[in-house]
């Protein structure tokens, strides 16, 4: 059994992941350029981000219950 505390964290995670995974997702789609210094973040690694990112969503739903 979760205590309070275990299941508001456990939510919480579960709300930051799937919202990380839905702007990957969403920039990845539509193509937005992402830029970190000089370096232009591929397309492709939003795709895994977003793929990583609702698989940790998974794991931390799933701990919720």
């Amino acid at each position: 059994m979760l205590s309070i505390r275990q299941h508001v964290f456990s939510l919480l995670a579960v709300i930051i992941f799937v919202s990380g995974a839905l702007l990957h997702g969403f920039r990845a789609y539509y193509g937005f350029p992402m830029v970190y210094g000089d370096w232009l973040v591929p397309i492709w690694l939003s795709w895994l981000a977003t793929l990583v990112a609702f698989l940790m969503a998974l794991a931390a739903l799933k701990h919720l219950r």
